[in-house]
């Protein structure tokens, strides 16, 4: 092909696949009875369960009890009755709706400290979306040898809207537990709210869906793969791991 011949050498995979390097060290179970005798409330992310909760979230509380969060996703919590599956079930928060669970209360803390703003998608999933409150010039990345640089916002003085690039990610738990991250693009008129999917009465005819489909048609994998780069290296502040608190220091990433 192109006159090349083929090698066999190692090759530099670029993944919207992101490895969990990082879990909280234990996990709590506070019942609801030991929480209002203490006078004590949850503030960071926790599971319902039985008559109380699941948590991250370490207080001094007597009789509560904990575990290797680890030992619980390999073996289960045999003190509460909790097989490994069952376990892997509630951590991730696969039965309760996604903004409840425990990764996406981490992810909202960290995207609302770096000026994110969220839009609710159609299947419920929320997109954590560059406004217009955040720079719109060219985002450098380094990534290992991958080096580029994007811009995550923009306006269309043809279409009277702004553009933004946004993400959806979502936890996947196993052996080795991931996030899968896809691309989203959004359009707003102030740069603060996202216009909706569907045509309203206050939205012209060129609805965002149709925007998406033709402001962005001569947009290659390339720039697609960049533009997901830059975010991700913007949001980790050029680090290799995206740090998602799930109970004061404690977290994961």
């Amino acid at each position: 092909m192109h006159g090349r011949k083929l090698e066999q050498r190692p090759e530099q995979l670029v993944s919207n696949w992101l490895r969990v390097r990082k879990l909280p060290e234990e996990i709590h179970c506070y019942r609801n009875a030991e929480l209002r005798s203490n006078d004590m409330a949850l503030s960071s992310p926790s599971v319902p369960y039985g008559d109380g909760f699941l948590t991250c979230e370490e207080h001094p509380v007597a009789g509560a009890s904990k575990a290797l969060l680890s030992d619980a996703l390999g073996v289960g919590w045999p003190e509460l009755g909790i097989s490994n599956t069952e376990m892997r079930k509630m951590f991730p928060g696969s039965r309760m709706p996604e903004r409840k669970a425990f990764w996406s209360r981490g992810l909202k803390s960290r995207a609302e400290v770096a000026g994110l703003h969220s839009f609710e998608m159609a299947n419920g999933r929320l997109a954590w979306w560059f406004g217009g409150d955040l720079p719109d010039t060219r985002l450098a990345f380094d990534w290992g040898g991958v080096k580029g640089s994007r811009v995550l916002r923009g306006a269309s003085e043809k279409r009277k809207v702004q553009w933004h690039f946004g993400i959806t990610p979502q936890y996947r738990s196993g052996f080795q537990p991931y996030f899968r991250v896809r691309r989203r693009l959004l359009f707003s008129e102030d740069g603060k709210t996202a216009l909706p999917g569907k045509r309203t009465h206050s939205i012209p005819a060129t609805t965002p869906r149709r925007m998406r489909r033709s402001f962005a048609k001569r947009w290659r994998n390339a720039r697609w793969r960049d533009m997901l780069l830059a975010f991700l290296f913007w949001l980790s502040d050029g680090e290799s791991l995206i740090r998602l608190p799930l109970a004061s220091s404690r977290g994961f990433g």
